[in-house]
């Protein structure tokens, strides 16, 4: 009996250094996110008189939004973390830090030429998904992503926040009435 228990234990410490891999679905990432402009970083270098590319990529996404309140939020450089979804080819997605609005994808070369992707982050704001292969970055080249960056607009405030607060006002003015 003891023989048993410490080849279970065993086996059970050795399944806890494995690493955990699954496949995501597009249930899992909620949809596939809008992309709604593309430029090259050069020229929005040139276009926004600026060498410093945050400052750019940041004044890029202001204009075409037409949004000066656009803020940027998160740099995400570690691009260890892309994963396909099943069933969607060449879509791929990875965690975001900061459930923003909006995110840059900024690429290598493209054969369009462009290297900055704009996308209205969809159904779950805490992944990007995105049609790689829609822009010419192939899973052998995925290594081609520099970077996301992240943008949140006006900030609304949560369905869940306000119901909340509607029921400590309900609830005040309940106490108020039975005095």
């Amino acid at each position: 009996m003891k023989k048993y228990l410490v080849t279970l234990i065993v086996a059970l410490g050795l399944l806890t250094m494995v690493p955990m891999s699954w496949a995501l679905t597009m249930a899992d990432v909620g949809n596939l996110d809008t992309l709604m402009f593309q430029e090259s970083l050069a020229d929005a270098k040139v276009s926004y008189g600026t060498n410093v590319q945050d400052d750019a990529v940041l004044l890029w996404v202001q204009d075409m939004l037409d949004d000066d309140s656009i803020t940027f939020d998160n740099k995400n450089e570690d691009m260890s973390g892309w994963e396909a979804i099943v069933g969607a080819p060449g879509v791929w997605a990875i965690g975001l830090d900061e459930n923003p609005e909006y995110f840059v994808l900024k690429t290598g070369a493209t054969p369009s030429g462009n290297d900055l992707f704009l996308y209205n982050n969809l159904a779950s704001l805490a992944y990007a998904v995105v049609n790689l292969q829609a822009l010419g970055v192939s899973v052998e080249n995925i290594g081609k992503i520099s970077h996301v960056n992240e943008y949140n607009g006006t900030e609304v405030p949560e369905p869940a926040t306000l119901i909340l607060l509607g029921l400590g006002l309900l609830g005040i003015a309940g106490i108020r009435r039975k005095k």
